[in-house]
């Protein structure tokens, strides 16, 4: 048998090796079956199974896709030391830094968001996506000048940064700048259309200029796309009886009120 083994390139493993072996076919077995359950929505099966693998081998791959999964549950701060042990080990990697500052978005931790966000324009200072989210980080705390000037370093940067211009159109808006805020809403009525968010800025814009007609059609275009829409912006458009106009132009393309 050894003799046929090393005749043929197979040289007879040494128990050393025959255990390396399998614990490297069990780690893959456990990578792979973390992976297939992670596409199949089997959330906590996938946890189990890439914590087992790591506790083998330490992977990236690996802390990459648990991090995934774990947001997904919303165990946001298992999520973000999944997310550290990425960034230590690929510190100049900007993807995993701006998913680091989304994490704390969500966990509402902007102290942490901004931390992560200076840390990922030293490294990348034409990074569009970092100053949005620099940019939300900043109106979330009620900083409008300072979320009003990253959302317009964003849009500087990236021409197409659709987000952006739309979170800058919604702020002046709220600001009273409503010259700024159709600016960019007529830049997106151009670049992204139909969209339900575009046609609410464009309708809320028409309708602090006065033009009441256009308000409520581009509400009901937007009504088209997201039905829903109507139990959360009617009270928005009271004033001047428009709240009743976009009933009745609501009533009318959907009169059985479905």
């Amino acid at each position: 048998m050894s003799f046929l083994k090393a005749l043929f390139g197979g040289a007879e493993l040494s128990p050393e090796e025959e255990k390396a072996e399998a614990e490297r076919k069990r780690f893959d077995l456990m990578k792979y079956d973390g992976v297939k359950a992670m596409k199949m929505g089997q959330w906590d099966y996938a946890v189990r199974c890439f914590e087992e693998a790591l506790k083998m081998k330490e992977d990236l791959e690996v802390h990459d896709y648990l991090s995934r999964v774990l947001l997904h549950m919303d165990r946001l701060d298992e999520a973000i030391v999944q997310l550290d042990i990425l960034s230590r080990a690929e510190p100049e990697n900007v993807a995993v830094l701006l998913q680091t500052a989304n994490v704390y978005f969500l966990k509402e931790d902007y102290a942490g968001m901004a931390q992560v966000l200076e840390k990922t324009i030293a490294l990348q200072p034409e990074s569009a996506q970092a100053y949005y989210l620099y940019a939300q980080c900043a109106l979330k705390q009620s900083d409008l000048v300072n979320g009003i000037a990253r959302l317009t370093k964003a849009i500087a940067i990236d021409g197409e940064q659709a987000d952006a211009r739309l979170l800058r159109g919604q702020t002046l808006l709220g600001m009273g700048d409503v010259n700024g805020a159709d600016e960019d809403s007529q830049w997106l009525q151009e670049h992204v259309g139909e969209q339900e968010d575009v046609l609410m800025l464009a309708s809320k814009v028409a309708r602090a200029k006065g033009d009441d007609k256009t308000a409520v059609e581009l509400l009901k275009r937007a009504l088209e796309l997201n039905p829903f829409l109507l139990d959360n912006v009617s009270g928005d458009y009271e004033a001047e009886g428009i709240e009743h106009k976009v009933k009745q132009a609501y009533s009318m393309m959907n009169p059985l009120g479905l």
